[in-house]
């Protein structure tokens, strides 16, 4: 009996331990829900870019297209095309789901900037934060990413550019810069 006692009285201080600093983890609004979700359903935008990373420079095309909107998520289809010498490569559609609210993130306001893309100039909010997991994963590299977002741009992103600090690539560092190649406002 006594050891069922400690053995519950662990499971209750771990479960507080473990849920507790979730229940006061800060939630702020997504700005990726932000920008999908004023649009309408099909609305999309296109980015293209090079990633170069161990010697390798690869093109890559991703669009992605607006498939749902609630008011507690959206959910974005993106399509990726790459191409590093033997011919362009056309992904599956990988759908994502962009929830209202999300846990705060370490992100630095840059202040506002002009970028020209598609003939045109797009003003901008810049903001950098760190930028070092792929699917959950560590990238090598580590790095920083810097987003040049535009309200009037499905999604926002007119530019990003992923370890800007790097001027090339190498074993250790990759560098990946994405502009707008096109948008559809629906």
């Amino acid at each position: 009996m006594r050891y069922l006692r400690r053995s519950t009285a662990w499971a209750v201080i771990f479960v507080v331990m473990t849920a507790v600093p979730s229940l006061f983890a800060q939630q702020v609004d997504n700005p990726d829900y932000l920008a999908w979700a004023k649009f309408k359903v099909g609305s999309s935008r296109t980015l293209s870019g090079t990633v170069l990373a161990g010697g390798l420079k690869i093109e890559v095309q991703t669009t992605y297209t607006l498939r749902e909107v609630t008011a507690d998520h959206v959910v974005v289809e993106s399509r990726t095309t790459t191409d590093f010498g033997p011919g362009p490569r056309v992904g599956r559609p990988v759908r994502q789901i962009e929830d209202a609210k999300v846990e705060g993130q370490e992100v630095k306001d840059l202040g506002e900037e002009n970028v020209q893309a598609l003939g045109r100039w797009f003003k901008c909010e810049v903001y950098q934060m760190k930028d070092d997991t792929v699917d959950g994963k560590e990238r090598p590299w580590g790095g920083k990413a810097k987003v040049w977002v535009c309200a009037d741009v499905p999604g926002g992103v007119v530019r990003w550019d992923v370890n800007p600090q790097n001027t090339k690539a190498s074993e250790q560092d990759a560098m990946i810069v994405y502009g707008l190649s096109g948008y559809v406002v629906k």
